[in-house]
């Protein structure tokens, strides 16, 4: 892992820890990286405002210069302004949690997470791109054919993943038919729990889907109130100013 590589992983898991410290030694342990390595790269990041140091003994947290990311102007914290509200409803209406994600570069962002049960929401994270999300599937029915062959030479077929899909073809053919759909529905390959999602598309913006994991093996109520939450979500960006 290059220097600048590990300093992007360090400050990134420490935005990810909801607010909470985290020391150096937690965290060259779950990146993989040297303890010392570690303490030089956070007090760098330190200096700079990037993370801020509460104690020894209690390590550090975000500090105020990376709100100097948080754009209110880009096209993905539009999506997350257009997308609060109707994913707040559908969590409560589903008692369930909630997310809406993005592709970028063979990654998923999950852009916007809402929880009924905690009544709270959380800010991006990056996550490895796997089949048996929702959210991946329709993201990748929706890219690029170029970002499509990156995501499929990085990860590979599904597998198991995906009603043991190994071909390409059959692969195209089923990500043609998710394409095809406003929202999708199935059950998880290992758990057997159902999962839905739903894929919304605007033009200037990002494809982005919503997907979330529900008990039992009916989904109709849950298609339906994710096809009405793509809808406003579709509606709530179309009255977006787009400033790119």
């Amino acid at each position: 892992m290059k220097s600048l590589d590990k300093v992007f992983s360090i400050l990134e898991l420490v935005s990810n820890m909801g607010g909470n410290s985290v020391t150096p030694n937690v965290v060259a342990t779950e990146l993989g990286l040297n303890g010392a390595t570690c303490v030089r790269f956070m007090k760098y990041l330190s200096k700079q405002g990037y993370l801020e140091q509460i104690s020894r003994q209690k390590g550090y947290v975000v500090g105020p210069a990376s709100l100097t990311f948080a754009d209110r102007q880009s096209r993905y914290s539009q999506i997350i302004d257009a997308s609060e509200d109707p994913i707040r409803r559908l969590a409560n209406l589903l008692n369930n949690h909630i997310n809406i994600s993005i592709l970028y570069n063979r990654m998923r962002y999950l852009l916007y997470f809402y929880s009924c049960h905690t009544k709270k929401a959380s800010g991006a994270k990056r996550l490895e791109f796997t089949y048996d999300v929702a959210t991946s599937r329709l993201l990748l029915s929706a890219c690029s054919k170029e970002e499509r062959d990156e995501v499929i030479k990085h990860v590979g077929m599904p597998g198991k993943y995906w009603d043991d899909i190994n071909e390409r073809k059959t692969l195209m053919k089923a990500l043609e038919k998710v394409r095809s759909k406003v929202c999708i529905s199935f059950p998880e390959p290992t758990t057997g729990q159902m999962i839905v999602g739903g894929l919304i598309i605007v033009d200037g913006f990002p494809p982005a889907a919503i997907g979330f994991g529900i008990a039992g093996n009916d989904p109709t109520e849950a298609l339906q109130l994710t096809a009405e939450t793509v809808k406003a979500i579709e509606q709530n960006l179309e009255q977006k100013e787009i400033f790119f």
